[in-house]
């Protein structure tokens, strides 16, 4: 397709996104795909990140525990728990998001129920991941 004597051509040119896709080269289509997956595992990452920081997940140095073997205190009342099980910084944030957004399961790393955010946050970032696909 070639374009000649138009107004906003550039405008034009990339309102019908697939047309887009079609006329440009792949190297750069092959850019642009690679450049959005990792802005969105990496934003998703700080989210995830950021939410674990707030809620206390780096402070403590608690063994990590699996599943509802979480045992009580001698005061009766639970121990505390991670947001996000398995994730001790940035790295294990931004290794969720990748797990989240390709669906390629959790293994260890999970959000537990301390932080509904952190729930709300992976149903997001599926959606978000979705678009992208």
């Amino acid at each position: 397709v070639v374009f000649n004597n138009m107004e906003d051509k550039p405008r034009r040119y990339l309102a019908d996104i697939f047309t887009t896709c079609v006329d440009i080269r792949w190297r750069y289509l092959l850019l642009i795909f690679t450049t959005t997956f990792l802005l969105s595992w990496l934003l998703f990452g700080l989210v995830f990140w950021g939410v674990a920081l707030a809620h206390g997940d780096f402070n403590l140095y608690v063994p990590v525990k699996d599943g509802d073997s979480w045992a009580t205190t001698e005061e009766g009342r639970e121990e505390w728990r991670p947001c996000i099980l398995h994730v001790q910084g940035f790295i294990g944030a931004f290794l969720f998001s990748i797990e989240t957004q390709t669906t390629i399961g959790y293994g260890f790393r999970c959000v537990t129920e301390e932080c509904p955010i952190a729930v709300v946050t992976v149903v997001l970032q599926s959606i978000v991941g979705c678009i992208i696909d």
